[in-house]
């Protein structure tokens, strides 16, 4: 597991063999994330579009949390794996925006 980009408080993109995982940052006066593997067509739009593309999906998790609740993975980022890329990511890169 490693973290390929970073959003400063509003998403982080994993990627795990040919996968990849999408925190995204919602609420207002509750922060809370929703954690999420892309679907094809989500890996697709990244491809095509960058970085944009993840700011779109962002927002779309943010605005409606709940309709991602059914692909919300439990407990993602408290996995050691994701905890070392994330402590790795913020030692070697920092926020990027």
């Amino acid at each position: 597991m490693q973290v390929i980009f970073e959003s400063n408080w509003s998403w982080m993109l994993f990627e795990e063999e040919s996968d990849f995982y999408f925190s995204v940052v919602c609420g207002s006066s509750a922060i809370f994330v929703r954690e999420l593997k892309l679907s094809e067509e989500e890996v697709l739009a990244f491809q095509n579009n960058g970085e944009s593309a993840l700011d779109d999906i962002a927002s779309a998790v943010r605005y409606r949390p709940q309709h991602f609740d059914d692909r919300h993975i439990k407990g993602l980022s408290t996995r050691d794996d994701v905890r070392a890329a994330i402590l790795d990511w913020q030692t070697n890169h920092g926020a990027k925006r």
